[in-house]
């Protein structure tokens, strides 16, 4: 995947700051699949410490990766997927992206229902960490890029509906 051209920044709450730690210029604007793919970065680093926690770091890292998916997986369920099944023309592929978000969704619910229980919260916070991988991958590497193919239009359309969407929870657009 070429990055040549991306910012390399990751949205982190609302505090946008690069991948080595220093922040991004207020104003600097990210495009529709770049901030989901910055949203992407810090997600995985949550969901790769997560088997490893314990007690009330455990409650804290969950809740944390929630907060973090809530606007994300708003954002591509009313944005992103359906440009996707529209503009790309790719509906059954924006379908199961819908039922892999699903999936995920219960998977963290009943992460909060194993809080105590160390084995099976480990395997289960393997599992989802998996299930997450595999569907950013494939966002990134099939998805993303056929939304980046669209005429400038389209893509500017894309990022207008993302800033107005974005703003209905009071979060950063593009």
């Amino acid at each position: 995947m070429d990055t040549t051209n991306r910012p390399n920044t990751v949205i982190s709450g609302d505090i946008p700051v690069t991948r080595n730690g220093g922040q991004v210029p207020r104003g600097a604007l990210l495009n529709a699949i770049d901030l989901l793919v910055n949203e992407h970065y810090a997600v995985k680093q949550l969901l790769t410490q997560l088997p490893t926690t314990t007690g009330s770091e455990r409650v804290q890292m969950l809740e944390e990766i929630k907060s973090a998916l809530i606007v994300h997986n708003a954002s591509e369920e009313n944005v992103i997927y359906p440009a996707i099944k529209d503009l790309a023309d790719r509906p059954q592929h924006a379908t199961a992206l819908y039922h892999q978000q699903d999936e995920a969704q219960v998977a963290v619910w009943e992460l909060t229902q194993l809080i105590a229980n160390d084995d099976m919260f480990v395997e289960k916070a393997q599992k989802l960490r998996d299930a997450i991988l595999a569907h950013v991958q494939q966002e990134e590497e099939h998805e993303f890029p056929r939304l980046r193919e669209l005429p400038a239009e389209a893509q500017a359309r894309l990022n207008a509906d993302m800033t107005k969407f974005r703003a209905t929870f009071g979060k950063a657009g593009v």
